[in-house]
Parts: C-alpha cells; sequence; structure tokens
C-alpha cells in the first residue's frame, strides 16, 4: 500500500462519495506533483478551480515531488455562492451524517462500539429520521398517518416464523406481505379456511399465501407428517407469477360463523357474516346420528325435514334456500306434483293409445279409440291400485278421449292431455319426486349436510332455519331425530389469482384425520432477485441469499410481469426506482458477502420503517448497513478497505482533534447466538460462543445474547460470534477532530488515516505483578526498540480512571514485558489485574473508519471515527463440530394425531366447569422424555402450561365457554421440538351422561326385588346418580314409565317391593348433576307370576259381561279380549297405493293412545290387589275417592263450575299400582290402565280380576274330645269366617283307628269331625288349631 501514490479525485464536495476515484499511481512513472494530476485537470474545467491537498496539507507548488505513500486529494473549490448553495442542499445532502451510524448487537463492529463510547447506538433516531427526510415528500405523510393495525404477529415474541413457540400460519387481517429471500421454513398467511360436508365427511379447504414470489415450495406438512401421508388430499402450488391460475375450490371468498342452535319446529334466524354476500351455505349436523331402531336391533333409516330462507336485512321478504316440501323434477311433459304426500323417487310415465271392442247388450259391437295416461313406481308390485280402466296392476291410470285438450290427474300429477297426445303412442318418460330439505340416514355417528344457493344480489342478509317433519319425536329412545345448524358462511364470487403471490390450496379429508386446525410448515426457496446493472442498462438476476442483493431487493422490489396483452416480459418496480439505486456500492457489498460467505435465509413478515427494517433484517447478515446518500440508497459494510483520505496537521483545525480510550468493563467475553438451525430442521437454536478472555483467571462472565433470523447455518452463526467478539477485542479507541468542508474527500464508512500527534498503541494486557515502580505486564512486546521513547498507560480496576505515566526502564522476556515507571503524581498506582497498553510516542498514521461526518456551522464539518484493525477479520480460529447427539440422534420430533375436545359438566352445587381431554402418538421409532402441554386462550399471543406428562393423553380443567389453542412439546434430554398446535373450541353443551350398561335383579324370599348394573362412569364424573323406573308390559316406554323411588339412588344395590305380579319392564337412567338423564335407558324384563291368594273375601271379574262395566276407548273383539285401537286406515282414499314398497307391510300400524278405568267399593276392611294379563305396553294405576264430604259448610255451594266435579277430593290422585293395599269397607277404588300412542306395540288387557283379603286369625284347642258324629267349636273371633281347622296333637283315639285330618263340617258356627285314612269318621282326643278372618261387611 505505502509503496503506491494515491490519488483521490472527489467531484461534489457536499457527497465526495459520489463518483469518487481513487487512483494508485507508481512513482517511478510520478515524479512531481504536476505529474500525478495532470490526467485529472479536465473533470474540474467549468468550475471554479480544484484544489489539491497532499498528506492533508494544501498545496499550490504543484512542480513539488512527489513520493510513495503521498495522498494527494483533488477536490472542487467551493466558492462564488458556493457559502449560498451549501444552504440550499446541506438540510438533504449532509444530514445523513449528522445522525451516526448504528450499532450491532454485541457492540463491536466497527459501527457499534460501545454505547457509551459514542452516539451511534440511536439507530432507530437516525432511521426514523431518514425515513421522513429521504423516501420523498409523497410518501411524508404516511410515514405520519393515523395508527395502523400491522396485524399481531408483528410484535417481539409473537413472531410467526421466528419464535420459540414454533411456526405459526398467520391468520386473520393486516399482516403484511411476507418477502422471502433464500430457504426457509415457514407457516405462511391463511387466506381462506373453511370445512365442507361431503355426505358425512367433513373436508377441510385451506389456501395459504407463502410470500412474494416466484417460489419453490416443497416439503408441505400437516401436523409435521408429510401431507402425502394423509387420505383424500388434494394438493395445488402455485410459485407466485402474475399471469397464474385460480385454484380450484378457492374462487370464492368466504366469510364462515359458528352457531349452536337445536332446530325444532319454530325458526331459528340468525344473519350472515358480510355486506356484499352472494352465495350461502347453512350447515346442518345430526351429532347423536340419524336412524331408527327396529325391533331386532337394527338401525334402519330415518329422515327429517329442513325449511331454510334468506331475506335482505331487515326487510322481512323471505325466500326459500331448501323448502322441507315436496318438488318435483323438471321434465319432458310438463307435469305438475299435486299430491305432497306422493312416495318420492322415480315415477314411470307412459302414453298410450287404445283401440278397444266391446259388445253391448243389443250384440252390437261398439269401436273406440282413447288416450290412456298410465303412472306407477319403476319396481312397483301388481297390486289394485283402484278399480278403474281395465287392464292396468300397480298403476295409476286414466284416459280421455283423442283431440280433448285441458288438464287431467293421474296419480300424484297432473298432465296437459294437448302435451300428452304430442309425445305419440308408446312415450315414456321419469320424473323425479324429492324433498330438497330432507335428510335421510341409518347410522349412530354424525351425520352432517350442507345446503347452498348461489347468485344472490350483493347484500347483506338475515337466515332462518327450522324443522318441517320428523320421522319420529326427539324424545323416542328408538330413534337418533335430534339437529343442530352449526354453522352459516357467506360467498363473495372472487376469482382473484392473487398475482405474484405464491400459493398452496389443500383440501384434506379431515373426518378421522384431522382434529381441530392442523398446524402447516412447508419449505421455501427464492433464488434470485432482479438487480438493474446501470452499465448494461437491462435487469440481472442476482442470488436472493446475499445479503447486499437482498437488502438492495427489499428497498427497489423489481418483479418480472408477464403482460397479460402482449405475452411479453416486463418488469415493475414497486419500490425505489432504479436510478436512486447506487448499484457500485451495492456491488461491492455483495462480493464482500460472498468472499466471507455470509449468506441470508429469512422471511420477513413483520412491518416497520423501511430502513429499520432492512437494517434489522437484512443488512446485518451482510455486516453491513443500508444509508441514504442524499437522495439515493447505498450502503456500507464492516470488511478490509482500502484508504481513501489522510486527516493530519494540515487538514485537522487546531485544537480540535481528540483521541479517547473505550472503556472496557461492560464489554461481551461470550455471546449466545440465536439463529435458525437447517441442521435441526429449522428449528430455533443457541450457540454460545467464547472470547479469548473468557477463560482468563480473573476474567468474570459477561454473556451478551444476540439474534439472527436470517441466518441458518451452524458454521455462518459461530463465525458471527467471532467476529462480535473480535471486534470487541480490538476496537479501542475513538477519534473526534474538525476540518473544513473542502478538506472532506470521504464518507461515512471509508477507511481514513490520521497522522498527528498520536500515541501509537502496540503491546497490551494485563499487570500479573506490581513492586512499587516495578511492574510486570503479561505480554511480549514485540518490534521493542530501544531508540524509541514509550508511554505507559493502565486503567484502575478499582474505578476505571485511565492514567498515562513515562516509562523509565523496559526489560522485554520471553513471556512477559518488565517495566520502571515513574509514579510521580499518581493518584491511583497500577495493581495486579489492571489493564494496561505501552504505547510509541511518535507522530505516527493511525487508520480509522468514518463512524459519522456532522454539520458545525456552514463549511465546517466534524468527524468521529474508530480505530481500524484487520485482525478483526482474520478468521484464524477452527469453528468446533455442532454436537449432532442431539440434532441427529437425539432430536425431540414433534407429535403427531394430536386431538382432543372440552367437555362442559356440573358439580353437585350446579356450577358448570369445563375440562380438556388431549391425546396424541409419537411417529414410529421416535421416543420422549416427557411432553409439555401449553394452552393459549388469546389466539397464540401468550401461552400458559398446563402440565408435564409421559403418557400421550393428558386431561386439565379449562374455563368454560372459551376457545384454546393447545400446543404439545416433546422434550427429550435437553432437546424441545417446536410443539405441535392444533386449535379447541369451547364446549357448548352439557353432554348427557352414559347410558348404563346393563341391569339385573335376584329375589328375595320375602318378594323384594333386589338390582343391579353396570356402568362406566364419565370423566370427569358429574353423575350425581340414578333413576329407576317400571311399566307394565315389555315395551320401554321411559316418558309413560313410573318411578320406583323418589330422589336419586347412589348405591348398590336398590331393593323395592313395589313389584307385583305380570310382566314389567324395569329401566334405568344415569343423571348428572344438572338434572341431565342419559339418552336411552336400559332395561330388564320381569315376568313376576301371579300374587298368591289367601283369605278371598271379594274377588270381582272386571272383564264380566263384556267389559261393560268398565269405561274405555278401546275395542272388544272376537277373542273377548280388550285392544287398543288403530289409527291408521287401511288406505286412505281410492287414490293411494296399498303398500308402496315390497319390504313394507300392506299398511303401516298405529296405535292410539288407550285409556281403560273401572270403579268398584270395596264391600269390607282389607288388601285390595289386582291380578291381570296385559300384552304391550300399559300404565296400571289406581285411586280411592269420596273421602271428603260433599260440602265442607251448610251454606257452600255443591260445586262451583260446570265443568267442575260434585266435590274436590285430596286423594283423587292416581298412583302406580304396585302390589297390595289397604282398604277399608266403603272405600270407592278406581283402576285405571294408560298407554301412549306408538307404532310399534298393541295393548291388550286379556284379563284382570280385583281381590280383598283380610289378616289371619288362630285360635288353639287342647285335649279337645270329638265325638264321631263331630264337635262345634268355641271361636272367640266376632262375625268369623273358618277357612281351616289344622289336627295339633292326637291325644287319644278309637281301638285300632289312625285319626288322619279333620273335615270342616260348617264354617260358621265351625263344626268339625275327624276322619280316618279310608275317610271314616272317628271319634277321638286331639289337640287342633282353627285359622279363619274377622268378616266386615256391609
Amino acid at each position: 500500500m505505502n509503496d503506491k501514490i494515491r490519488v483521490v479525485i472527489v467531484r461534489n464536495p457536499f457527497q465526495p462519495d459520489e463518483n469518487r476515484e481513487v487512483h494508485l499511481l507508481a512513482p517511478d512513472e510520478h515524479k512531481t506533483l504536476q505529474d500525478c494530476i495532470s490526467a485529472y485537470e479536465a473533470i474540474y474545467a467549468g468550475s471554479d478551480g480544484f484544489r489539491v491537498t497532499v498528506n492533508s496539507y494544501v498545496v499550490e507548488d504543484f512542480s513539488s515531488a512527489a513520493k510513495a505513500g503521498d495522498f494527494i486529494v483533488m477536490s472542487p473549490v467551493v466558492g462564488k455562492g458556493g457559502k449560498s448553495v451549501l444552504g440550499l442542499i446541506a438540510a438533504v445532502a449532509l444530514s445523513v451524517v449528522s445522525f451516526g451510524v448504528g450499532g450491532l448487537a454485541a457492540g463491536g463492529s466497527f459501527w457499534g462500539g460501545l454505547a457509551a463510547a459514542s452516539g451511534w447506538a440511536a439507530v432507530g433516531g437516525y432511521l426514523a429520521a431518514a425515513a421522513v427526510m429521504f423516501l420523498g415528500g409523497s410518501l411524508v405523510s404516511k410515514m405520519f398517518a393515523g395508527k395502523v393495525d400491522v396485524g399481531k404477529y408483528n410484535t417481539e415474541g409473537s413472531e410467526a416464523t421466528y419464535s420459540w413457540n414454533g411456526i405459526q400460519t398467520m391468520e386473520g387481517q393486516n399482516n403484511p406481505e411476507q418477502l422471502t429471500y433464500g430457504k426457509v421454513k415457514s407457516g405462511g398467511q391463511s387466506i381462506a379456511k373453511f370445512v365442507d360436508n361431503d355426505n358425512n365427511d367433513q373436508y377441510l379447504n385451506w389456501l395459504i399465501a407463502a410470500g412474494s414470489g416466484p417460489l419453490e415450495i416443497t416439503e408441505i406438512k400437516l401436523n409435521d407428517n408429510d401431507i402425502g401421508n394423509y387420505e383424500g388430499v388434494k394438493l395445488d402450488i402455485r410459485p407466485g407469477i402474475n399471469d397464474q391460475a385460480i385454484i380450484d375450490n378457492f374462487n370464492d371468498i368466504r366469510s364462515t360463523k359458528s352457531l349452536g342452535y337445536e332446530l325444532e319446529g319454530e325458526w331459528r334466524q340468525d344473519v350472515v357474516t358480510g355486506s356484499a354476500t352472494q352465495g350461502i351455505i347453512i350447515d346442518i349436523e345430526f351429532s347423536q346420528g340419524l336412524y331408527h331402531a327396529d325391533d331386532d336391533g337394527n338401525l334402519v333409516n330415518a329422515w327429517v325435514d329442513l325449511a331454510a330462507d334468506y331475506a335482505l336485512r331487515g326487510s322481512g321478504e323471505w325466500k326459500p334456500i331448501v323448502s322441507g316440501y315436496t318438488l318435483i323434477t323438471s321434465n319432458p311433459v310438463n307435469a305438475v306434483l299435486i299430491d305432497d304426500a306422493a312416495e318420492l323417487g322415480n315415477w314411470k310415465i307412459r302414453v298410450n293409445r287404445v283401440k278397444s271392442e266391446t259388445t253391448d247388450s243389443d250384440g252390437d259391437t261398439i269401436k273406440q279409440i282413447y288416450w290412456r295416461i298410465s303412472v306407477g313406481k319403476p319396481d312397483a308390485k301388481d297390486v289394485w291400485i283402484f278399480a278403474g280402466i281395465s287392464g292396468t296392476f300397480g298403476w295409476y291410470s286414466d284416459s280421455f278421449s283423442p283431440g280433448e285438450t285441458g288438464s287431467i290427474n293421474v296419480g300424484p300429477f297432473r298432465f296437459d292431455k294437448q302435451t300428452m297426445q304430442d309425445k305419440g303412442d308408446g312415450y315414456s318418460t321419469n320424473i323425479g319426486v324429492s324433498k330438497n330439505g330432507r335428510v335421510t340416514a341409518a347410522q349412530s355417528s354424525a351425520v352432517r349436510r350442507s345446503f347452498r344457493i348461489d347468485n344472490i344480489a350483493p347484500g347483506e342478509y338475515d337466515v332462518r332455519v327450522r324443522v318441517v317433519g320428523r320421522s319420529a319425536s326427539t324424545t323416542s329412545t328408538r330413534d337418533g331425530v335430534k339437529c343442530w345448524w352449526t354453522m352459516v358462511e357467506g360467498i363473495v364470487y372472487d376469482d382473484f389469482i392473487y398475482p405474484d403471490m405464491a400459493l398452496i390450496g389443500i383440501k384434506a379429508l379431515a373426518t378421522s384425520q384431522l382434529n381441530g386446525t392442523p398446524t402447516l410448515t412447508f419449505m421455501k426457496e427464492r433464488a434470485n432477485v432482479w438487480v438493474w446493472n446501470p452499465y448494461a442498462k437491462a435487469y440481472e438476476e442476482k442470488p436472493a441469499n446475499n445479503p447486499a442483493w437482498a437488502a438492495y431487493d427489499f428497498i427497489h422490489q423489481a418483479s418480472q410481469l408477464t403482460n397479460i396483452h402482449t405475452g411479453e416480459l416486463e418488469f415493475e418496480v414497486r419500490g425505489a426506482k432504479a436510478e436512486l439505486m447506487m448499484y457500485d456500492k451495492f456491488a461491492e457489498w455483495a462480493e464482500f458477502c460472498t468472499e466471507y460467505k455470509l449468506e441470508i435465509n429469512i422471511e420477513i413478515n413483520t412491518t416497520g420503517r423501511l430502513l429499520n427494517m432492512v437494517n434489522e433484517k437484512i443488512a446485518p447478515i451482510g455486516r453491513g448497513l443500508v444509508l441514504c446518500f442524499g437522495t439515493k440508497f447505498g450502503c456500507i459494510w464492516n470488511g478490509p478497505k482500502q484508504p481513501t483520505q489522510m486527516f493530519g496537521m494540515g487538514n485537522i483545525i487546531q485544537g480540535t482533534f481528540e483521541e479517547n480510550f473505550m472503556q472496557l468493563s461492560d464489554r461481551a467475553n461470550a455471546l449466545e447466538i440465536t439463529f435458525t438451525n437447517k441442521q435441526k430442521n429449522y428449528e430455533r437454536d443457541t450457540l454460545v460462543v467464547y472470547g479469548k478472555s473468557y477463560d482468563d483467571p480473573d476474567a468474570y462472565d459477561n454473556t451478551t445474547q444476540v439474534s439472527f433470523d436470517g441466518i441458518t447455518s451452524y458454521e455462518q452463526a459461530y463465525r458471527e460470534g467471532k467476529f462480535q467478539l473480535c471486534c470487541n477485542q480490538y476496537l479501542t479507541r475513538t477519534y473526534r477532530w474538525k476540518t473544513d468542508i473542502d478538506a472532506i474527500a470521504c464518507t461515512v464508512g471509508d477507511l481514513v488515516y490520521i497522522s498527528h500527534d498520536v500515541t501509537k498503541y502496540g503491546t497490551s494486557g494485563r499487570i500479573i505483578a506490581v513492586e512499587g515502580p516495578n511492574i510486570t505486564c503479561g505480554a511480549f512486546m514485540e518490534d521493542y526498540d530501544p531508540a524509541k521513547m514509550y508511554r505507559f498507560q493502565y486503567r484502575s480496576s478499582e474505578t476505571d480512571n485511565i492514567y498515562k505515566i513515562n516509562i523509565l526502564q523496559i526489560t522485554v522476556n520471553a513471556d512477559d514485558t518488565r517495566l520502571i515507571v515513574d509514579l510521580q503524581s499518581v493518584a491511583e498506582p497500577p495493581a495486579v489485574g489492571d489493564i494496561f497498553d505501552i504505547a510509541e510516542e511518535s507522530i505516527g498514521t493511525v487508520p480509522v473508519i468514518i463512524q459519522s461526518i456532522n454539520r458545525d456551522g456552514d463549511l465546517r464539518r466534524q468527524l468521529e471515527a474508530i480505530i481500524y484493525n484487520e485482525n478483526v477479520y482474520k478468521e484464524n480460529y477452527n469453528i468446533p463440530e455442532m454436537d449432532y447427539s442431539t440434532a441427529e440422534q437425539d432430536v425431540a420430533v414433534n407429535v403427531i394425531n394430536l386431538q382432543g375436545n372440552q367437555v362442559l359438566y356440573c358439580d353437585p352445587m350446579k356450577t358448570r366447569h369445563s375440562r380438556m381431554f388431549l391425546s396424541w402418538r409419537l411417529p414410529d421409532g421416535a421416543t420422549a422424555t416427557k411432553f409439555s402441554v401449553q394452552l393459549s386462550s388469546n389466539g397464540g399471543t401468550t401461552w400458559t402450561v398446563a402440565g408435564d406428562t409421559i403418557s400421550t393423553s393428558f386431561e386439565t380443567e379449562t374455563t368454560p365457554g372459551l376457545d384454546y389453542l393447545v400446543k404439545v412439546v416433546t422434550v427429550l434430554g435437553l432437546s424441545t421440538s417446536t410443539g405441535t398446535v392444533i386449535s379447541i373450541p369451547a364446549a357448548t353443551v352439557d353432554l348427557l351422561p352414559p347410558n348404563v350398561l346393563l341391569i339385573d335383579h335376584d329375589q328375595l324370599n320375602d318378594g323384594t326385588r333386589r338390582f343391579w348394573w353396570t356402568y362406566n362412569y364419565p370423566n370427569p364424573n358429574d353423575v350425581a346418580g340414578f333413576k329407576l323406573k317400571y311399566i307394565q308390559g315389555s315395551y320401554p316406554t321411559w316418558e309413560k314409565a313410573t318411578d320406583l323411588h323418589t330422589g336419586l339412588v347412589t348405591l348398590q344395590p336398590f331393593e323395592t317391593k313395589a313389584l307385583c305380579q305380570g310382566v314389567h319392564t324395569v329401566m334405568i337412567k344415569a343423571v348428572d348433576n344438572a338434572g341431565q338423564e342419559s339418552y336411552m335407558p336400559t332395561y330388564a324384563i320381569l315376568n313376576l307370576g301371579d300374587l298368591l291368594e289367601e283369605n278371598v273375601l271379594y274377588k270381582v271379574d272386571i272383564t264380566a259381561d263384556n267389559w261393560s262395566h268398565t269405561v274405555h276407548n278401546g275395542v272388544v273383539r272376537t277373542d273377548g279380549q280388550l285392544h287398543a285401537q288403530q289409527n291408521v286406515y287401511y288406505w286412505q282414499n281410492s287414490n293411494v297405493q296399498a303398500w308402496t314398497a315390497p319390504t313394507l307391510a300392506a299398511w303401516q300400524e298405529r296405535y292410539s293412545s288407550f285409556n281403560f278405568i273401572y270403579q268398584a267399593i270395596a264391600p269390607a276392611s282389607g288388601q285390595f290387589w289386582l291380578q291381570y294379563e296385559i300384552d304391550g305396553p300399559a300404565a296400571i294405576e289406581h285411586r280411592k275417592v269420596g273421602d271428603k264430604p260433599v260440602w265442607s259448610i251448610p251454606e257452600a255451594s255443591a260445586w262451583e263450575k260446570p265443568q267442575y266435579p260434585a266435590w274436590l277430593d285430596d286423594t283423587t290422585i292416581y298412583k302406580p299400582y304396585t302390589g297390595k293395599v289397604l282398604v277399608r269397607a266403603g272405600d270407592t277404588i278406581q283402576v285405571r290402565a294408560s298407554a301412549q300412542e306408538n307404532v310399534a306395540e298393541e295393548t291388550v288387557i286379556k284379563t284382570m280380576d280385583m281381590f280383598i283379603d283380610v289378616p289371619d286369625r288362630e285360635e288353639h284347642f287342647e285335649n279337645l274330645n270329638v265325638p264321631e258324629d263331630g264337635v262345634t267349636l268355641d271361636i272367640k273371633t266376632p262375625h268369623y269366617y273358618t277357612t281351616a281347622v289344622r289336627i295339633d296333637a292326637v291325644q287319644d283315639s278309637t281301638v285300632g283307628a289312625v285319626i288322619i285330618r279333620t273335615a270342616i263340617i260348617s264354617r260358621n258356627p265351625c263344626r268339625i269331625k275327624l276322619l280316618d285314612i279310608n275317610n271314616n269318621p272317628v271319634a277321638g282326643v286331639v289337640d287342633v288349631t282353627w285359622q279363619g278372618f274377622e268378616k266386615e261387611l256391609i
């Protein structure tokens, strides 16, 4: 460098770097100054002339000799109005240097240093000012516009791509467009997401913006699984060019609104999101299935008819989406449906021209010609529908004469006669009859249907939905027909191709594969950017992963487009114009990045000021900075440089030169670097790099954290850390001076020389020993020259004060340097551990980097610089191998098949709770130490750790009504995965408790029935207890059944004596804390037989005289039994088929509700009970009436209103009949049997008897002498009736006779005699017991 003459040509003193030229000349060819400048004098022709400085001094004699190492600067003279010119442009042209240049995070780069050492740390202030000052007046107002929503991913910690929470797909509006440089892993921006119902399968439709194109997109994964591993996936990719094709299924914009209305007969109404809706979709879900369970337990079809209307918001002018009513398809004969009850499906229509001959009563032949229209189901059986025109079986038929006009009704249709004649003889066609709102299925799993209407006038719409009809009641235990309106979507037609935006379109089968919203990741790469080459006057492609060209593109943003009119390729510029881009500077910077292997791989998806963004996200990766030089964009970078100027005593204003030693106490000696590690599947990773002084015995840990989003290479991250630490080690001094403006040939970032009375520093380190003035320094002093003068400088460890003292003697050893110093007038003598420098006292030349050029009056500038040291750029170190034990072998991988749900439940205090249940699995071959489960209720802005588990399932309490994002992070040793994320909506319905699985019973000796059951308690367990009911017969009708207890049963077994004779169905349901019962009862059918007859006093056959003593709405058939009536005719009119399908009965049986009442007066006190035989469902009840007087006081009315009974009686409530009931003589007893209307089983009362018995009475007789003709017993019981006399013992008998038993001669009075084995009367002495009861007859 010093063997040449350096000539610097400056054309503009206000922008000295603009078109600046630097020439290196050989001294042997350029003897004088004139020889050096003569070739460049013409540059200043037409100006006020030029001036020349040599080694900082102005020279006017150009004949002076030139020598190697000279710095010659030629610059224009500022004069003749130059001052005024300066005043006009200084605010723009030179203000760039008035703010300084911001530093890097480690505080060690040439523009960084330490914040305390210079004003350069205020990058934000500089860039904010520069953004307003240099982007142009048309953008200033935008910079100061009102507050702008920049999306939810624009704050620290919430980034979608560079966050420890893992890569997220951005949702919502106002998120910035993604710019890509190099190759990165991303989640993209969700543009559209909706779920389609294809019968019972649900499909997730997802359109994702991958970023500004063109991009190459690969490795698309859902829930960290390759998308090819899923079934039913359709994938479309667009690279991001301006004429790319539309992705099918995403040519509409949908606004989705989730609902939860259970649908009944009344309208449920909501509003569609959006004010320009052009189409509407409604989603209906049968979450409990849609089915009917037949008698064999098989599931057969059930149906629900729906109606849905739409109307402009608030207009009330409703129009149908689905009608729920019977419709006819368009048909070639223009048939009209006239019967809404017509069977659904295809109908066959036939036209025939018939000729017939008949003979009348006179024997004459009558010839006829007529048209016959026949209508029938293609699979109809040969069954007469009605007696009409002859010859047709299983078909509706009618005829008319040729030439007739008007209409004719045949079956459920109306036809135009002329149209049918025009079709001709033998014509046939099909007509379809359907209900466009009918949903039919036979399955217990969820059934989903969507209904859509298109091409409606753009506007804001109300929608309403209701159920028109069902195949069964929602209360039926054998049918699942409940349905919910779950979603309404508004559609805006949009065939937008999203030009220049790379797209991923996914249609994936969600059923059984995806639960909630899956996570999405993909790799994308932008290989090149377009750069305008002003020399070739054309755009050229440059590598997008070069930080310099990435910064250029970020500002310029040129895209190659296809002109859709001409097909020609053209360029569009969305950023700064090409003439404002300083190509040469960016090209030099790019070469530096290539040489030093500085690459950027980044996605920028946050917003900010232009220069802030480029200097925060892109430029640091290339160790550079983008600046505005006047109105143009240029750059500077931190790399080896060649000097451009020398400052010395000749151009430094006297008294302005300062030298400062920068404080070292807070400098980092280790860096913790955060970056995205492509060797670990692009996960966020940290790397610690240590400085040379980190392991010094007296060093302390001062680790600083820095983050580089654009670095994906472990090696590059390590080298960046070393570079920053080298800056901290070597860049230790700053300089400041002032000079005249026309003496400036450099700009910010340039390397210049300073020749002044400065100290030339050479050896530094720490003091290792002190004995008075004898100091041992822990460094070897290279290039020691005893002929030169040196000075010693040290920094006190106690106060950080810096002292400079004279050296009296120097001894250089192999491992250290020993000094004797002058300690006079030193307040703090040197101490062990102090940092020192040994400096040569000389007038030397020091290389420095210009940090800032600040205005100091119109024609004067103040410059600041930091020392330049090429050691910073020497990568003379080894990069340690990355620890692949966690990168390859022991890397925690994300879980797959993550799914979950929330469940609402109540505690015993009726307080609502919510609980979440999660499950997942690891990919084959993967292992984990544990899993961390995290929850977010604010869309991922913040996360809360719900807990850790070693299991692949997890449950936790949640807040009712909140939607959650759930993230499961795999932990394997020290490695953690990025986490798999799904969304789980809030539970909106407290689910019914599970059904009881099984019920069984035992019978005890005393007639008690003991019941046991099997039940799987839910989690969470909100079951409060169980409810048991019973009903007469074998059909389990819960609603009509009678409770077996009050309250709830909480323990097993349950015992009752409430069940008597006959066939009964005992049912059980679980009941939760909210009072909800399980969906279906579990039941056992018990045949209890008949009660034993005891002391029958009174018996009535209720069926006597053909049931004439009863009141009922049934019918007594020829079998003498009472039947429930059917309420469906064989057919309703002559035009209805006997049956509609081969598998159906001739007609569908249906039985009316059944009621039967019998009343009797108890003739005696005793136990009342019934004995009966009943088939089918029936509830048997009884009551006693008539206990109260007709009126309570003499002046009261007999009754108050005509519809009232003669008197009110508190005992008139019917009670379930469960067995014997005590009655009094004279009680009026009513018996009632009832059954609900049903389609399954007929109620038949075959027999029914009523009994009254009384308790037994016993009297004993001992040594009773019984003559052969008998004896009368002295019975003490009043009004007795004898039922039995039993021999207890035989005391004596007739000789040879054996007494076997007693015979009752009469019961009242009770007279008995004794009989032997041949039934012959004998005499004897016996002990007997009399048994009977007291009669209480009225």
